[in-house]
């Protein structure tokens, strides 16, 4: 794994943050999955995407169909808003990047990774993937409404 060092900063709206963790919760013990959206450097909303890795898998990885993901990117376009990242929860373990999740990150997009054990949150992470190198981000909490 790489060496993970803070140097950046994301801000995230403190109601998006509520909704991604009440979804980790909720989706206990399989992963929750979905997309964040920000507008002028904040993410504003989040939009939680189906896993449909399986009943088998769902517990230990996360499946976004192309389609849902498609159709939250459109319409949250027409408001503005656009694609920042994506955020999963890991049940039952640290909210740190596996090794699937660096593998299928893409550059310059925000995971924010929360973990979650019997139904309690446990720890929030955000990482970026600049185009080189893996760097961990301070996740800033910030009631923006």
């Amino acid at each position: 794994m790489t060496d993970r060092v803070i140097c950046e900063q994301i801000v995230i709206d403190e109601s998006v943050l509520s909704l991604i963790c009440e979804q980790a919760r909720k989706d206990y013990p399989e992963e929750g999955c979905g997309l964040l959206f920000e507008k002028d450097g904040i993410i504003e909303d989040a939009v939680p995407i189906r896993n449909s890795a399986g009943t088998c898998d769902a517990s230990s990885r996360y499946l976004m169909d192309p389609k849902e993901v498609y159709e939250a990117e459109r319409s949250r376009e027409k408001e503005g808003l656009y694609t920042a990242g994506v955020y999963h929860s890991h049940p039952d373990l640290p909210a740190v990047l596996s090794g699937e999740d660096e593998r299928l990150m893409i550059p310059e997009q925000v995971y924010v990774i929360i973990s979650v054990n019997v139904r309690e949150i446990q720890e929030i992470n955000a990482f970026i993937k600049p185009l080189d190198t893996m760097t961990a981000v301070r996740l800033e909490i910030k009631d923006v409404r």
